[in-house]
């Protein structure tokens, strides 16, 4: 179903409208099902047609933030500027269970910090050291409405951990090997 509406509308629209009259017809099934014999309903229905067809679109597509407006210096994405101290880094650390962080300029990426790189530099200069001087200026992206195999396969060839998810060159997100693992 998702191929034939695929031809009409864009892939993640199409999975996300396929998902749908999936779970539908599931619920239609469990009705018939209700009255020849409740346990199948139970067993078959619930547990596995409603489920997985809830769960097909979001494994199909990068998840990222959703903002109400494009971010701006990174709104919501925990990030860095260039002229900011590695402390900044270490705070956002501290803060929440992220390792790797974009480094952010008007909007758009401009490197990535990764959490190595912030170890070393943190034993040989200093936490006020500029992230500008530790931060790598190659890294790779991901659009925000891309699949997920694509970019996954990416990051392996790279030997990355992190990928920067932009949306209309905007800095978006973050996608990294770990909520890959989670996701798929």
């Amino acid at each position: 179903m998702r191929a034939l509406l695929a031809t009409r509308m864009e892939y993640t629209r199409a999975t996300q409208r396929a998902a749908t009259i999936g779970q539908g017809m599931a619920f239609l099934f469990g009705l018939a099902g209700l009255f020849s014999n409740p346990f199948l309903l139970f067993h078959r229905v619930l547990r596995l047609d409603l489920r997985g067809a809830g769960g097909e679109p979001g494994a199909d597509e990068v998840v990222v933030r959703r903002h109400s407006g494009p971010p701006r210096d990174g709104d919501g994405v925990p990030g860095a500027r260039p002229g900011d101290p590695l402390q900044r880094a270490v705070d956002l650390v501290l803060r929440g269970f992220q390792q790797d962080f974009p480094v952010i300029e008007r909007d758009r990426a401009v490197g990535i910090l990764t959490r190595g790189a912030l170890i070393q530099a943190l034993s040989t200069d200093g936490p006020q050291v500029p992230v500008e001087r530790r931060m790598t200026r190659e890294f790779e992206t991901a659009q925000a409405n891309e699949m997920l195999e694509p970019a996954f396969a990416r990051l392996q060839v790279c030997g990355c951990h992190t990928a920067i998810v932009t949306h209309e060159g905007r800095v978006a997100g973050l996608l990294t090997m770990d909520n890959l693992g989670s996701s798929c």
